[in-house]
Formats: C-alpha cells, structure tokens, sequence
C-alpha cells in the first residue's frame, strides 16, 4: 500500500531445528508471500521458520514467521498491556514481544498441547527471553481456561487457517469465562471484511462500521480509536479477496476510475434479512450449500452429524407414542427435521419454527433435495416466527422441543435468544413439556454455567459429544438431552 505499519515491527526470535513425537520446528529458505498488511513484500528467496504437525496424508504447517504471520500478529502485540492472555502458543510469535513490552506485567499462555511448550523451549530458548519473569504456561483447553485474576487484553490464535469461519463465536465463547478489557483474535479482519459485505457496506471501512461491528458481537475489540487501522483492513481485502468471499460483481466487472467496486459472496443464489437487521445469503460452490450470517459461514450441506443426532436421541423414543407433539426451533437446512421424521410414527405431529421466512422458502426451493423435501411431509406444520416469542404463547404439551438456533447457549444468533437459555426460559420449556418429555439443545462446545442452569430448572441432562470433523482441532459438538 505504499506506506509502513502503524506499529513497530514484530521482532522475531531464533529457532533451531527441533522435533518432539508429532511436532518440529524447521528452518528453511523460501520464496517471499505476500504480507497481511502490505502488498509489495521483499521479492526473493528468504529465510523462514516453519511450525509443522506431522499428519497421516502429509505435515501440515501450522505457523511461520512468512511476512503475512509477522503482520497480522503485528496490532495485537502492540494493544497488549497489564495482565495478557493468549490463547495458543504457537511459534510464540506475539509471545516474544508482547514479553518485552514495559507496558505488560503478566502474560498467561493457555496451550492444550505440552508438546508445543516443550518444543518452544527447545527450539526457542525461551527461558532467555527478555521479560520470561513475566511468563506463565497453562496446560488447558482455551473454552474451559478460567483466569485467577482480572484480565485487562486477551489474544485468541488457536486455528491453523487464516479467517477460519468458526473464530468469531470461539472467540465468543473464550471471552465469556476470561472477561477481559480488550479482545482480539488473529484473522479478525476477514471477519469484519465478511461482516461489512453481507451487510452491503462500501470500501473503504470506517471506525463508525468497526465499532458498531464490536458492539454487535458484543466483544471489546482493541484499535476502535485507530483510524491508520481502516486503511490496514482495506489491504486485506485487496490481499484475501477470496478469503474474505468477495468478487466484482458481474453487473459491473469494470467499475469507473474511482468508483467503489461492487462486491458480492461468490456462489450467491439468494439474500435475506434476519431479525437484528444481519444479513443471511445462500450459497452454492460446487455442489455444497452454506448460508452465511453477516459473511460468515452458519452452516453448510457437509458435516451434519451432530444435527442428525440432535434428532434422533430426542425423537427415537417416541417412535411407540401414540401422536408424540414434537417442536423444532430453527429450520436451517432441514438435516434436523429430516433426521425427526424418519424417526417418529405416522401421526406424529412436527411443528417447525423458523424466525426468516426466506429459510423457508429455500427448503422449498433449492435446499428442499438435500433431505428430500421434509416440508413436504403432512406431518409437519411450519411457523414463521421467533422461537421463545412461540412458545410464551404456546399451551404446550408437547413430547420434545429441539433448539438449534444458535452456536450453542453463550453464542447466540440472535440477542433475543439468549432468553431461551435462561433460568426463566428453561423454567418455561420445563412446564411446556409432557411427563418424560426432553428438551434437546444443539452447542458448538459444553457451557458449564448453562448446565447449571439446567439442573436449577429440575431437568435431569445426559451430555452427549458428538465428533464433528469440521470442528478445529477435532473438536466435538454437544447436544444436551435433559429430561423433565
């Protein structure tokens, strides 16, 4: 972009060669990539350090000091100050300077993987870096870590791709156990990138579009005064267009001199507007369907697993039920409905509430062949209405109410949501459900506080892992059976 970062240079520290069962740390020369922030990089051939995980196909770099790791680490180790926590080792990149900052005085490191400590302090010497005194290293998993103390900035890079589509509610979900002042994951621009397309914001960005974006996802971003800030994220549109999910619109492919490109998601078949005033577009790339929230990927027509048990460990025992009354909250693709009625018996009778009426209309349309058009099936009734506002106004009686509209009871879609997940909410679908009857919850990860909650409600909850192969790291997704 023709001008320097707003910050000073991360510095990077020496490495040797060094491996540990499944994980090493390899010097080699390589060409130059492009960076984060700045589009013209040296050119030529360099030397780089590269953090690998040996994998059954082939290793797979997880991290590097290639210029674009060096820059998009570069403003969270420069908003770092007081007590720091950052979730993930890594190389120790961000770790290295966040250390030698003055304005630091504690830093905790939060990795669930002791080898890469080990293998930090092998190939990395970081017992002699300049504020190790400062230092401390928890083996933990980032969703369950709970700090002993105030935390005044947290710094969340636990994934191994860049704008990885689940960061955002990870991060969420992180920040509602550590609590800290500010907050910031790596890969953040993509994020906010996909936020101002899918709510039709021109470039450039604004302080105003950041801050109203932090507000919305209810997180206390750092840089929210820095206007050089803006000008760094237009970069990385230019750098990530494809990551980001952007293209010149075919409308206007060849924009006037000055004029704003027009950006669209690629594969786009259909846009709708939910509740809050977000964006939902539907999607299709080579055969798979996604339908993106505000840019980001809510769900996609792979990896179904944990919807389809959702579904069959709450509505298997009723399949002997003479007419069971069955309620799902959220439509979505309909994996969840279709796993239902296969299911449950011939007078069954399904009531699916979905709050976007467009959802519908795509299980009508293009979605209706991924599960064999459930709308179709005379058992079902559709309402086009907000779930906890449905059933306040319900009599109940019904036999299961399945809930997947949300990433999980402290990531929610929707700010009216949250109701559902609270002591009234849960008190409400515990008088709504028969003798015996289950209220089953569909979360990206356990929620300990939640889960209190329940048991404060009466209901007795089987907490059921189900593994998700597109979860990071291998992560399970949960669906919690609780009984009344």
């Amino acid at each position: 972009v023709g001008w320097e970062l707003p910050w000073p240079r991360l510095e990077v520290p020496a490495y040797q060669d060094t491996q540990i069962k499944e994980w090493y740390i390899e010097n080699a020369v390589l060409l130059v990539q492009k960076g984060y922030f700045l589009t013209a990089p040296p050119r030529g051939l360099h030397n780089y350090t590269m953090l690998v995980r040996d994998a059954d196909d082939e290793p797979i770099t997880v991290r590097s000091t290639l210029p674009m790791e060096v820059e998009s680490n570069a403003l969270h180790a420069a908003a770092a100050r007081g007590t720091v926590v950052i979730m993930g080792a890594g190389m120790g990149l961000a770790l290295y300077n966040i250390l030698k900052k003055h304005e630091t005085s504690k830093v905790v490191v939060v990795e669930r993987d002791p080898l890469v400590i080990q293998l930090l302090h092998q190939a990395a010497e970081i017992e002699n870096w300049d504020g190790f005194e400062k230092l401390t290293f928890v083996n933990s998993d980032a969703f369950q870590f709970v700090p002993e103390q105030p935390v005044d900035c947290l710094y969340v890079d636990i994934w191994d791709d860049l704008g990885d589509s689940d960061a955002r509610w990870q991060t969420q979900q992180i920040q509602s156990n550590v609590k800290a002042d500010l907050v910031g994951w790596w890969g953040q621009e993509i994020e906010f990138l996909r936020w101002m397309l899918g709510r039709g914001f021109e470039q450039p960005p604004t302080l105003k579009q950041y801050s109203q974006w932090a507000e919305e996802i209810d997180l206390p971003l750092i840089e929210q005064d820095n206007p050089h800030y803006m000008r760094l994220i237009q970069a990385v549109s230019e750098n990530f267009a494809s990551l980001v999910g952007i293209e010149e619109s075919v409308d206007d492919p060849k924009p006037a001199q000055g004029k704003p490109v027009r950006r669209t998601p690629e594969g786009m078949l259909a846009r709708a507007q939910a509740p809050d005033g977000g964006e939902l577009v539907l999607c299709e790339r080579g055969g798979k369907f996604g339908i993106l929230v505000d840019g980001r990927e809510l769900m996609s027509s792979e990896g179904f697993d944990s919807e389809k048990q959702l579904a069959l460990l709450s509505c298997e025992p009723l399949a002997d039920h003479k007419s069971p009354s069955v309620v799902i909250g959220g439509l979505g693709m309909g994996f969840t409905l279709r796993a239902a009625l296969d299911v449950l018996p011939v007078d069954a009778r399904v009531t699916v509430v979905e709050v976007v009426p467009d959802v519908v209309e795509w299980n009508r349309g293009p979605l209706g062949p991924l599960t064999d058009h459930p709308l179709d099936d005379a058992r079902v009734q559709v309402e086009v209405a907000d779930i906890g506002a449905w059933l306040e106004g319900n009599s109940g009686g019904f036999d299961a109410i399945l809930l997947d509209v949300d990433n999980g009871p402290a990531a929610v879609t929707l700010e009216s949501n949250r109701d559902l997940y609270s002591n009234e909410g849960l008190a409400r679908a515990m008088r709504m459900l028969n003798k015996s009857g289950v209220l089953a919850i569909w979360s990206a990860t356990r929620v300990r506080d939640f889960e209190r909650r329940l048991g404060d409600a009466g209901f007795q909850t089987e907490i059921h892992r189900i593994p998700s192969t597109g979860a990071i790291g291998g992560r399970d997704h949960i669906v919690y059976l609780s009984r009344a």
